[in-house]
């Protein structure tokens, strides 16, 4: 069996490989691990922006169609209203 090398100062953040071309390539490893996340953390943050620009504009969007709408709406009432007080007015002539 192999008996383990004991160090007398070990340190967890440090790596104890003698070497040194698996040291660079797990080191490089790591490396590009963690800037992949923080390149998938910045991509999501950008989505979640344009998706709160979309529906913040799509929230625009269907405020003024609601008022034109509503405009329309109320001109057209009260177009009837005018034409009944109209024909009830004839009517009550006759």
């Amino acid at each position: 069996t192999a008996i383990p090398k004991f160090e007398e100062n070990f340190n967890p953040d440090k790596h104890y490989d003698p070497d040194r071309e698996r040291a660079e390539s797990n080191r490089l490893k790591k490396e590009y691990k963690r800037e992949k996340k923080g390149a998938i953390r910045e991509l999501r943050k950008d989505a979640s922006f344009i998706a709160r620009e979309k529906l913040r504009e799509k929230k625009e969007r269907d405020a003024e169609y609601e008022s034109k709408y509503r405009r329309l709406v109320a001109e057209i009432q009260s177009q009837e209203g005018r034409a009944a007080n109209e024909y009830e007015r004839e009517r009550g002539r006759k």
